[in-house]
């Protein structure tokens, strides 16, 4: 869930020294690519820029940092969002690219990242503040990277305490870093004596004001505390007096005046609301059991007690991060019980309003293992969608002791460490507790296991040590459980419900999804075999079983228990789809999406939705309906240079076959030959032969016709033996006269293969697919400059050895030529080849 207050530029309400000067610096610094804002706490900051950015032209995203950002997924989750704030539907793909991050590969989300930013239609403002809290060295690497390579139109702006890890030297060389430091930052007399006047309304004399400035080198949050203690003073000047000499520890000294000064009440109020990042009346009211909080918000405010106003409506507030900082040193030094307890009573609020994530921090934060405990136990649907990362540190931060001795929280642990693929260590996790409990004990637990071992054998592409596990589960746990539906309403982890994509044998995983399918599709209230029913009308589809697949999809779309969940309901309305444009209804195929991207309703739409869109463009340019496809290949979010997650393979066939139309066939042919090499090392038969069939098509367009017949070869060998069909039927017209053209140079015996496909079954492709016509066309019998010099030699009757001697080449060679201009031109001797050349106006 974002906070959206986070991705707002702060609201500020106080009266302000305007500092032009500095506004106008921070305007020029955009021609670059980095602006650092480096100097201590309290010196403006985050003022100076949330003020440059009211006045700037240019679209400012923002984002307020913290702690809990260092985080790589959270971290640039709200960088796209505030982004998105400014440009609508930015990044769509990111968020996926994002949970599928390996550590230390983070080139394929950063590639994306790259050419969503190139791919904005204007220019933008990125302000990272407070970045000092972040310590992670992959997102300083992250942002060191995309500075080498971020497009003109972007600028990003530092707000940090410290400078950061980033290549300055370099940028600095390149004249395109822009610094302002704490000598910058410093009030100058001048403005020191405005800020007394007009923003603390202190009418000190300007020699007062002036001396002030000076004991405190200009530090604005100093000369703000002294303004609030003189206020509480009846002779400014003893206060003068007294603050000289204590320039080395001006800070505590300060914010000690400044503190005790305030009443007993409004100190308890300060200390115990300071564990909150953020907070309202209610939350505050939570806090302190007190009614009275919104009042004393607009008083801390009006006050300048170090309160900031997150929106103008006067919600949310913030304290300063210095003087939050000092508070919880306060509180955690004088009372540690009132510290947990003001943590313990927040989280039971953010816990009462839905905020489940905030609620186990601070849980956390106050000591409150066994809250969070509870929390997993009861909120176990909810939190197996939250963020991976988080869960595993949720989880690391638990005494070791707590898990052990729960085992449903130990099974929670051995879950998320399966999503985060530590694979090894949840098997050695759970191998423990199994040995440690009785079996009595252990058995309530053990259908959790056998369902997470099932997922593992699938990857494993073992079908019958996938059926044994998920007997043993059925037999434990005969309803089910909710680890089933694990991320059901995310794409994360959706490549384990691929089945054909695993089980490379047709028939092996017709008899296993057959087998559950009977034995669960009877259950109520069992999304669950939704998997089954959606893999089973893939498989029928795939063999040319129209009517039987589209029931099977349509069963999975008009069952309830299944309707949230849109891993299946995306893949059951792509196969309706396909049906639809098998049989030849093109509006009801693409009705079919548009109805289901209406009916998503998941935190990952955007990714989805990209599926959706995906199959509508491979069905729109099989059927040479072009539309908008140019549109789709620059906003998808994906680049050729991506790696490419597994369930993903689809959408990047896409794309191959969308660079190809828009005339980028290099980019293509990279792109697929990337996805084939992917298929083959991982063994994934079915996306292979997709790979390869598309493959051939593209090669077959260019009229590169030996290339073409090369890899549709290798696909026919692939797909014959579980009876692949329309793999190659939905290519339509193409496929048809290049399986004829392949039909017809076997015959001819024009093709030497080992353990070639049979004729028999590449008939039955071509008995499904549209009528050829007669013959090739001229495009796709290109000829090499030297083919086309043969044949003409040809034509005026010269010998190989002529021809040869005129070439000056081996008669080997024009032996060669000859035979691939044969190829091409699907003949067989010199009397065809000049008669077809002729018809093609070749000669």
């Amino acid at each position: 869930m974002i906070i959206s207050t986070k991705i707002q530029v702060p609201y500020v309400n106080t009266p302000l020294v305007q500092r032009q000067a500095l506004i106008q610096r921070l305007h020029k610094g955009i021609k670059g690519k980095l602006t650092l804002v480096v100097a201590p706490a309290g010196y403006g900051k985050s003022t100076l820029l949330s003020e440059w950015a009211k006045s700037c032209e240019t679209p400012v995203a923002w984002v307020s940092l913290d702690a809990r950002d260092n985080d790589f997924e959270r971290f640039w989750t709200y960088a796209i969002a505030s982004v998105d704030q400014s440009y609508p539907s930015f990044g769509a793909s990111l968020p996926q690219h994002l949970k599928n991050i390996q550590p230390d590969d983070y080139d394929a989300f950063l590639s994306a990242l790259l050419g969503e930013f190139t791919g904005l239609p204007g220019h933008l403002i990125l302000v990272l503040d407070d970045f000092h809290t972040i310590d992670l060295p992959s997102i300083n690497d992250a942002l060191a990277y995309m500075l080498d390579y971020l497009p003109a139109s972007v600028h990003i702006v530092v707000a940090s305490r410290h400078q950061p890890d980033l290549p300055t030297a370099r940028l600095l060389a390149r004249g395109e870093l822009y610094k302002l430091a704490l000598d910058d930052l410093r009030f100058q007399a001048e403005e020191g004596i405005r800020f007394f006047q007009t923003c603390m309304e202190l009418p000190l004399p300007r020699e007062d004001a002036a001396l002030l400035v000076e004991l405190t080198e200009g530090w604005v949050s100093g000369l703000q505390m002294a303004g609030i203690s003189m206020r509480a003073s009846s002779r400014p000047s003893d206060f003068i007096q007294r603050f000289k000499g204590r320039q080395r520890d001006i800070a505590n000294y300060l914010l000690e005046e400044v503190f005790g000064r305030q009443p007993g009440q409004v100190r308890s109020f300060l200390m115990k609301t300071s564990v909150l990042n953020r907070m309202n009346e209610s939350l505050c009211q939570a806090v302190m059991d007190l009614r009275d909080c919104q009042d004393q918000l607009k008083r801390l405010e009006n006050k300048q007690l170090f309160v900031i106003p997150l929106d103008e409506h006067g919600e949310w507030y913030r304290y300063h991060h210095l003087f939050a900082d000092f508070l919880q040193q306060q509180l955690r030094l004088n009372d540690p019980e009132q510290w947990e307890q003001a943590h313990e009573r927040a989280a039971k609020w953010f816990e009462a309003h839905g905020w489940i994530e905030e609620a186990v921090e601070h849980f956390l934060a106050g000591q409150q293992s066994s809250e969070v405990i509870r929390i997993v136990e009861n909120q176990l649907p909810l939190l197996l969608q939250l963020n991976r990362s988080v869960l595993y540190r949720w989880m690391t931060m638990l005494p070791e002791s707590l898990i052990a001795d729960n085992p449903k929280i130990e099974i929670f642990y051995f879950s998320v460490l399966i999503v985060i693929g530590q694979w090894h260590l949840a098997k050695s996790r759970i191998m423990k507790i199994q040995d440690k409990l009785s079996e009595e004990k252990w058995q309530p637990f053990a259908g959790h296991v056998y369902l997470a071992f099932a997922n593992f054998a699938i990857i494993q592409k073992d079908a019958a040590q996938t059926s044994a596990y998920l007997e043993q589960f059925d037999k434990e746990m005969p309803d089910g459980n909710d680890y089933q539906m694990m991320g059901g309403n995310t794409a994360q982890g959706s490549d384990y419900d691929h089945f054909l994509s695993h089980f490379n044998d047709l028939q092996e995983a017709e008899a296993f999804l057959i087998r559950w399918i009977e034995a669960w599709e009877n259950k109520i209230n069992y999304p669950f075999v939704g998997y089954f029913f959606a893999s089973y009308s893939e498989l029928l589809y795939e063999r040319n079983l129209l009517e039987e697949a589209k029931s099977f999809a349509e069963r999975a779309m008009e069952r309830q228990d299944m309707r949230p969940y849109a891993r299946i309901m995306v893949r059951a309305a792509i196969s309706l789809s396909q049906v639809e444009q098998a049989e030849g209804r093109l509006d009801k195929a693409f009705e079919h999406i548009e109805n289901a991207k209406s009916m998503i309703d998941s935190p990952d739409r955007a990714v989805f939705d990209l599926k959706l869109e995906a199959h509508l463009v491979s069905s729109k340019l099989a059927r040479a309906a072009s539309g908008d496809i140019g549109d789709w290949a620059r906003t998808c979010g994906l680049k050729p240079a991506d790696a490419v997650p597994f369930y993903r393979i689809p959408e990047y066939i896409a794309l191959a076959r969308v660079l190809e139309h828009d005339h980028q066939p290099d980019q293509a042919e990279f792109l697929l030959d990337k996805l084939f090499r992917l298929t083959h090392k991982e063994n994934r038969l079915r996306d292979k032969i997709k790979v390869l069939v598309k493959w051939s098509m593209m090669e077959h367009r260019r009229g590169n016709t030996e290339a073409a017949i090369e890899k549709l070869s290798v696909a026919l060998q692939l797909a014959e033996p579980n009876g692949y069909v329309r793999s190659f039927a939905d290519e339509g017209a193409g496929m048809a006269e290049l399986l004829t053209r392949y039909l017809h140079m076997r015959q001819h015996r024009f093709i030497r293969e080992s353990n070639p496909a049979s004729l028999l079954y590449i008939k039955k492709l071509l008995s499904v697919l549209p009528d050829t016509v007669e013959g090739p066309t001229a495009p796709s019998v290109m000829l090499t400059g030297q083919q086309l010099n043969i044949l003409r030699l040809i034509a005026k009757g010269l010998t190989n050895k002529q021809i040869a001697e005129q070439c000056f080449v081996t008669s080997e060679t024009v032996k060669t030529h000859i035979k691939h201009i044969y190829m091409k031109l699907d003949v067989n001797n010199r009397f065809h080849a000049i008669r077809r050349a002729k018809e093609l106006r070749l000669l």
